[in-house]
């Protein structure tokens, strides 16, 4: 398998902001574009879990215990961990109202419950990091990580009951599972 090819986009990416304007109105469209984008994967997530083929369900050809409950790729799931540092970023110096304080507690809650080890440490580092950075935001993140461990808990203590969701059992093997490490440091 060709394991460059989660890292086309970033790449392209990276080559196309390099020339982009950096005026406050296009990082203001380009934050609310990679929102919605955020917004796209989170109802993907949802319509797969829901059962219908579409991301990595369809991708394994709706066998869903191929692809473990984890209805995006890991790609996915950090690029919905972003949506939730920029939407914190967002609801703090932007936009107010409680609606507005919930979106960052969605895109967290959905990326923590992709089950991607890679992602949890992503968010714990982007977490320590954000103190010094910007102590404004953190101070909004602390409520947000919360809720979103409150809503990722309920969903793992009844997802044995719905089909489609994961289990507290699940989430204990992700995150004790060491074959996705040993199959790593094979492949180094």
């Amino acid at each position: 398998a060709n394991e460059s090819r989660s890292f086309v986009g970033p790449l392209v990416a990276v080559l196309y902001f390099l020339t982009a304007p950096s005026d406050p109105a296009s990082i203001r469209k380009y934050t609310l574009l990679y929102l919605g984008f955020g917004a796209a994967l989170v109802a993907v997530a949802a319509l797969a879990t829901a059962g219908l083929p579409v991301g990595m369900e369809a991708w394994a050809n709706a066998n869903t215990t191929a692809i473990d409950g984890r209805y995006l790729p890991a790609t996915g799931a950090s690029a919905l961990a972003v949506c939730g540092f920029l939407s914190l970023a967002w609801v703090t110096y932007y936009q107010q109202g409680l609606v507005s304080r919930l979106i960052p507690v969605l895109y967290l809650s959905v990326a923590v419950y992709l089950r991607h080890r890679t992602v949890w440490v992503m968010i714990l580092a982007g977490t320590v990091f954000l103190l010094p950075l910007d102590g404004k935001v953190f101070r909004r993140l602390v409520p947000a990580a919360v809720f979103t461990a409150a809503a990722v808990a309920l969903f793992a203590f009844y997802g044995s009951a719905i089909h489609g969701l994961a289990s507290t059992s699940q989430f204990s093997q992700s995150a004790t599972d060491s074959q996705t490490w040993q199959w790593r440091l094979n492949g180094w």
